[in-house]
């Protein structure tokens, strides 16, 4: 399981394949407060779901 903001999950699918990885799902983690450091902070993480093949 590895969170990222939006802006970035291509990025992190794509990492997850290059490692060997299935990627399985996309969840999303609804959080109380925004994150700090941005105009428009995130009140969200997205979650990718991976697995090893054959586990």
């Amino acid at each position: 399981m590895i969170c990222m903001d939006w802006r970035h999950i291509e990025e992190l699918i794509a990492s997850g394949k290059a490692g060997g990885l299935d990627f399985i799902n996309l969840c999303v983690w609804n959080k109380t407060n925004g994150g700090m450091g941005s105009l428009y902070r995130s009140k969200h993480e997205l979650v990718a779901i991976f697995k090893k093949p054959g586990a």
